[in-house]
């Protein structure tokens, strides 16, 4: 980032949230089985459950993360953005 001329202002480990979100998509393309074999076959059904299945558990046991970086151009005021996360949760249900 830096060599982009870029800074960041704030980093959220978001492993968690994408975990739940890729146990969720698993369980639903295993309700939908049936549909989405008809459509891609089953070595491609396999293939796909094996992924998202797999990047479930990965992200549960922390062999993996996910990271949401704000950044800016480097230099410039940073006035603008609040000094905490409070914003973006007051105006919104967190789940």
């Amino acid at each position: 980032m830096q060599e982009g001329g870029l800074e960041a202002l704030d980093v959220e480990n978001l492993w968690r949230h994408y975990m739940k979100t890729l146990e969720m998509w698993t369980a639903e393309y295993e309700r939908h089985g049936a549909k989405i074999r008809s459509m891609i076959g089953e070595k491609k059904y396999r293939i796909w459950r094996v992924y998202l299945a797999g990047c479930a558990h990965a992200f549960s046991v922390d062999n993996v993360a996910i990271f949401k970086v704000l950044c800016q151009k480097a230099g410039k005021p940073a006035t603008s953005i609040p000094t905490s996360r409070r914003y973006m949760y007051e105006s919104a249900s967190v789940r």
